[in-house]
């Protein structure tokens, strides 16, 4: 999928772009390293979109509203879309307040797309052999964030959404691990996580007439290691260099360097820094 994109400056003025991927085109124009033109206009303000499946279209379009177009027909153009016009941005935010409740339906549609997309960088993932450095690659483009050169995935691996997942320097994550992170998911530098490990961000309601989701994000601090089949729920903070052992199943924040284990787990020891 490609996107005709058009921003508003700090200035007022506007500026129109291409991209494979919205979110972290807006992050790269945001830190200054888009375009020279936004770089001496910050902050910018994601204002329009259109969507294309051949590049060459978006590309045709772009040049169309950037050379062609007055502004007073980019406003128009802007004023025209802007209410429908649906950004992952918009639906994250939802997503880290525990407030999906308010989602309109175009924006459920679009969060369901990038579910969608989600399974199909996975499937690609999974499903042929890729190097370590690929991997770094196909998993910077699942997150939409750069993923540290020193990451390290023994696949497959899965995941719900793919764009609140955000990865520390030198993790490493073992195969069949699930990945629930709409509510966000945070692994620090220096991270284990071993097989089948789920992280799950979502919950329901108890009301059996309304079981509504309710988000909040996993967080794992640096130095952490996770074993194997370990289940943790959303609004858990593992604290830094602790360990979770086999099988557990962690519904509770997890001190610092502290081992956890059990269902439900509970505090087993206390690692002694050397």
């Amino acid at each position: 999928m490609y996107y005709v994109y058009i921003l508003k400056c700090a200035d007022d003025t506007l500026y129109t772009g291409y991209t494979n991927d919205l979110v972290k085109r807006l992050a790269t124009h945001n830190a200054g390293k888009g375009a020279k033109y936004t770089a001496r206009r910050l902050p910018v303000e994601l204002v329009y979109r259109e969507s294309y499946d051949d590049k060459n279209a978006a590309m045709s379009r772009e040049w169309h509203i950037k050379h062609d177009m007055t502004r007073e027909e980019k406003m128009k153009l802007i004023k025209d879309r802007s209410r429908s016009m649906i950004d992952l941005t918009d639906i994250l935010e939802l997503y880290n307040s525990d407030r999906g409740d308010e989602m309109t339906p175009e924006m459920a549609k679009r969060s369901w797309e990038q579910s969608q997309e989600a399974i199909r960088r996975t499937v690609e993932i999974n499903n042929s052999y890729h190097s370590p450095e690929d991997l770094v690659k196909l998993m910077s483009e699942l997150t939409g964030e750069e993923i540290d050169p020193t990451f390290r995935l023994f696949p497959p691996f899965y995941t719900d959404f793919g764009r609140n997942i955000h990865i520390g320097k030198h993790v490493f994550i073992n195969s069949c691990c699930q990945f629930q992170d709409q509510g966000g998911i945070y692994i620090g530098d220096n991270v284990f996580i071993g097989h089948r490990v789920v992280l799950a961000t979502i919950d329901h309601d108890l009301d059996p007439d309304d079981r509504h989701n309710h988000f909040a994000p996993i967080r794992i601090c640096d130095k952490v290691w996770i074993g194997a089949g370990v289940i943790i729920t959303k609004g858990v903070t593992v604290g830094e260099g602790s360990v979770v052992a086999a099988g557990a199943v962690v519904t509770k924040d997890v001190p610092p360097f502290t081992v956890v284990g059990g269902v439900p787990a509970k505090a087993i020891k206390t690692i002694e820094r050397k």
